[in-house]
């Protein structure tokens, strides 16, 4: 399944294994989105035909490329595999078990990049586990990234790699030779690079917790 169209400003990535209930309200979020210039790019690892079929479903509401692997890629490799056939200038790796929160998540995103170009990747709100108190110092860690990129990887005070929209460059993928802190050191080699970035104070992903998540 290739659904394609004029080269989009976004690809969302969706990394998909033997979850399609979940990924329904992953594709219904991105239904409802008021920015419509993207494809969804799912790259399935599943071992049954529910994702395929529920991809065929979505497919006359979304402009969906669908690819299934007969060897599973696992986690990140999965990822990256959806990385690589993006072809929009800006990518996000929307994982199934995820979604967004409102219906202009994609807007606060994506302008944020039509307005700086050089701007490299953008991250919204995350509401930590940790203690009140903890919350609260996120805004001044987010503060001091820059000067302080070790920061992350005590504390992931940027989030899941869903609650990311970064430039679509070859150099960026993740490490297939890590799991547990495969988004840490993603965003670590951003940070240590400078790479510029914008926090959005606004929470534009819901994230799913659950006990087979990968981050």
């Amino acid at each position: 399944m290739d659904k394609r169209q004029a080269t989009p400003l976004l690809s969302i990535c969706i990394p998909a294994y033997n979850a399609a209930p979940l990924l329904r309200q992953c594709l219904e979020s991105v239904c409802s989105q008021q920015f419509r210039d993207f494809e969804v790019i799912i790259t399935d690892d599943s071992t049954d035909g529910h994702t395929a079929l529920l991809a065929e479903e979505y497919s006359s509401r979304l402009p969906i490329r669908y690819e299934h692997h007969e060897e599973p890629h696992g986690s990140p490799g999965n990822w990256n595999s959806s990385l690589s056939l993006a072809r929009g200038e800006l990518v996000m790796v929307l994982h199934q078990d995820d979604r967004l929160t409102h219906d202009l998540s994609l807007t606060r995103f994506t302008e944020s990049f039509q307005h700086d170009p050089g701007l490299e990747f953008a991250f919204g709100k995350i509401t930590p586990e940790e203690k009140e108190e903890k919350i609260r110092t996120v805004p001044a860690l987010i503060s001091r990234l820059s000067v302080y990129p070790e920061i992350i990887l005590m504390q992931n005070i940027i989030g899941p790699p869903s609650n990311v929209m970064f430039r679509n460059r070859s150099e960026h993928r993740f490490d297939d030779n890590l799991i547990w802190v495969v988004d840490y050191e993603f965003y670590f080699r951003w940070l240590k690079d400078g790479r510029k970035f914008r926090y959005i104070q606004e929470k534009l992903v819901e994230i799913g917790l659950h006990e087979e998540q990968i981050t």
